[in-house]
């Protein structure tokens, strides 16, 4: 299974599709749930009283990212990635970059 692709409500998905192929833009800022606030290890340390030290995420990143590349070539190249597939690459690889911002 390729590791944090993006789940997408279906009622929701035309949307998303058309402002990633058509539009070109991240859709994460136009989605409410996207933006939420709902930080369940922040909740789980207030419980236990106890900060813990943020985890480094940034080997898992870089595999999102590398997949998400790998299916942007694949793509380019003209191989049949599928378009939900190409679609939550793209969000991965603009979500990441956002990031780097």
């Amino acid at each position: 299974m390729t590791p944090g692709w993006v789940h997408v409500c279906e009622s929701d998905w035309e949307l998303i599709e058309e402002l990633v192929l058509d539009v070109g833009v991240l859709p994460l800022s136009r989605c409410n749930a996207a933006r939420a606030s709902f930080d369940l290890r922040a909740d789980f340390e207030a419980l236990l009283n106890d900060v813990r030290d943020e985890p480094d995420q940034q080997p898992l990143e870089a595999e999102m990212l590398s997949a998400a590349e790998d299916a942007i070539r694949a793509y380019k190249r003209g191989e049949n990635v599928g378009t939900q597939r190409l679609v939550q690459a793209r969000i991965v690889k603009w979500a990441l970059a956002e990031l780097d911002d």
